[in-house]
Parts: structure tokens; sequence; C-alpha cells
């Protein structure tokens, strides 16, 4: 194995990973947006009160979520019940792999990258289906 490919399997690691940060960090301050543009119509004061303005209020959430007791049907498999969200997250995150982020930034250049992307966006379905 060479350097050279050393390097570029640890900058393709690198690329990964801030993609995957960015699009969870970006998904949790649009549920902010979302929550403060819903919260007058619901007469609601809306999420203010973690950190100025409520700008922590996603970590919050997402704190409260790991430490917050999980429940499992009595009658469900449990390694199925545990695996079907991780497998819908991973089909979700499988589509951002394809979209070309700049022309230097891009994780998977293939010609046909729309149609990976329609197929992983439907494919997250069948964590539901093992979940249910």
């Amino acid at each position: 194995m060479s350097g050279g490919m050393i390097k570029t399997g640890f900058v393709f690691l690198i690329l990964c990973v801030l993609i995957v940060l960015g699009i969870l960090i970006s998904v949790a301050f649009m549920t902010l947006v979302e929550r403060k543009l819903i919260s007058p119509i619901q007469n609601r004061r809306g999420p203010n009160t973690v950190g100025y303005l409520g700008v922590l209020q996603p970590f919050a959430d997402a704190l409260k979520l790991i430490i917050k007791e999980s429940i499992f049907p009595r009658n469900a498999r449990f390694v199925i019940f545990v695996i079907a969200p991780l497998i819908s997250l991973f089909f979700a995150l499988a589509a951002w792999a394809f979209v070309p982020f700049s022309y230097s930034v891009i994780l998977v250049d293939t010609n046909i990258g729309v149609f990976f992307i329609f197929v992983s966006s439907i494919l997250h379905i069948y964590g539901v289906i093992l979940s249910g």
C-alpha cells in the first residue's frame, strides 16, 4: 500500500465526516428555525430559553434524545428493532455521497449520481418497515 493511497483514504474519511457533521448540524438548526416560525401560529413562546435566542436548543434536544429512556416492545426482535433506525439513517446519508459540493469536493463521481440519489432515498423505507 503506497503512501498516496493512505493519504487519499484519509482525505476521503475527513470529507465524509465533515459532510455528515454539516448535514446533521444544518438539520438541527433548520428544526430550530421551523419551531421558531411555528410557535406564533400555535400561540407559544418558542424555543428561546436555552442560550441566546435559543441558539443552543438543538444541542439541548440532542442531549435529551441521548439520555432518554428507550422503550422496547415486548414481542419485538431486539436486534432488528435497534438496527432499523440505523438502516434508515445510513440510506438517508448515503444519498449525500453523490451530491457534488464543488468542483473539487465530491465523494462519489459517477455519471448516474441522480439515479443513486433516488435509489438511496427510496431504500430508507426498509428501516421503517423493519422497526414496525
